[in-house]
């Protein structure tokens, strides 16, 4: 046998670990286990694992049934569902104060996540800020652009 590589491989299908553990086992006898079985053949668990391989079956068959149990659920009350039932709009809620949307805003963009807690910071509300606040507003907002013109006569 050869050395499996990609050049010569049989094809896409082929499994190209089972070819190499293959050829080690033929070709190395020293790197065969003591009873001389394969190298691509599956092991027995040791037995010091075999309590915690066996919870484990038990644990994640047993996921397995609540999941497909909730899953049944869910397709049997979409049975009865009908379709021409009409849905009353959900309710506002009131807001807690002024500033509440404003805080829905932020949260939705992200800037009131943990992560970015440093580059934003908010404004004390004081009187000196709302003055600010008014004197801005009260600026027009109008753009002013400069053009030059030169005129050189021939």
């Amino acid at each position: 046998t050869t050395l499996p590589t990609f050049k010569n491989a049989k094809g896409t299908a082929v499994d190209q670990i089972d070819e190499l553990l293959t050829y080690l086992g033929n070709t190395y006898d020293d790197c065969l286990p003591a009873d001389k079985s394969h190298l691509n053949q599956a092991r027995a668990p040791r037995p010091e694992f075999q309590k915690f391989i066996e919870k484990t079956q038990n644990s994640l068959l047993e996921q397995y049934d609540s999941d497909k149990y909730v899953e049944d659920q869910l397709i049997l009350s979409r049975q009865t569902f009908d379709p021409n039932i009409r849905c009353l709009p959900n309710e506002i809620p009131t807001p807690q104060s002024p500033l509440h949307h404003c805080r829905l805003l932020l949260n939705h963009i992200g800037l009131l996540s943990y992560n970015r807690r440093t580059t934003f910071s908010m404004v004390e509300d004081s009187q000196r800020f709302q003055r600010s606040l008014t004197l801005l507003d009260k600026n027009p907002g109008s753009e002013m652009l400069k053009i030059g013109v030169i005129y050189v006569k021939e």
